[in-house]
């Protein structure tokens, strides 16, 4: 069974906010939200994150906005090709 976009991104969120060594209430209190709710980001269970909290969770997380704005990897490959 493949992932959802929402848990591809969830995925990638995860694994970066571990790789700088932060913890979901780090990241929380960086972007002024919940705990839980960077939980629900990281699970896939919300399908819509605005704008602004995803430009907020890149800043904190360090990714590019492509990274942050294309739920998966592939669709950001794509876009960096057009770039080129």
């Amino acid at each position: 069974m493949s992932l959802t976009e929402q848990e591809k991104l969830g995925v990638m969120l995860f694994h970066k906010r571990n790789q700088l060594g932060l913890r979901q209430a780090d990241v929380a209190k960086r972007i002024h939200m919940q705990t839980p709710t960077i939980s629900t980001y990281e699970c896939g269970v919300v399908k819509n994150i605005t704008l602004a909290t995803r430009i907020k969770i890149a800043q904190v997380l360090d990714l590019s906005l492509e990274e942050i704005l294309y739920d998966s990897e592939k669709d950001c490959l794509k876009l960096r090709r057009l770039k080129e």
